[in-house]
């Protein structure tokens, strides 16, 4: 794999949640059936961003730190929070409001 590709994928690793946070404030206004698949596409953009955002760190010993960890670092952290965020609302609070 190129330095480059390496370079792309920890870029795309923070930047692809904050695309899905942004489909899923615009399906907000939408039907119901519209916001699920949003939501889908949203956990589904959450976890790519996350595999980037691992697979990038694990290049950082080949390839250098510059440009590539802490695109990679924040892209993931900020991923597995969101991730984390959208499980707990659907096993806590999702219940509660739908008995």
């Amino acid at each position: 794999m190129k330095r480059e590709n390496v370079v792309m994928m920890a870029q795309a690793s923070w930047a692809l949640p904050l695309v899905a946070m942004g489909i899923n404030v615009v399906s907000s206004s939408q039907p119901r059936d519209i916001r699920s698949a949003m939501a889908v596409v949203g956990m589904v953009i959450y976890v790519l961003a996350l595999v980037l955002g691992v697979v990038a760190l694990a290049y950082v010993p080949k390839f250098g730190r510059e440009k590539i960890f802490t695109n990679a670092l924040v892209g993931t952290i900020l991923s597995a929070g969101l991730i984390a965020l959208v499980v707990v609302f659907v096993t806590l609070v999702l219940p509660r409001l739908h008995p």
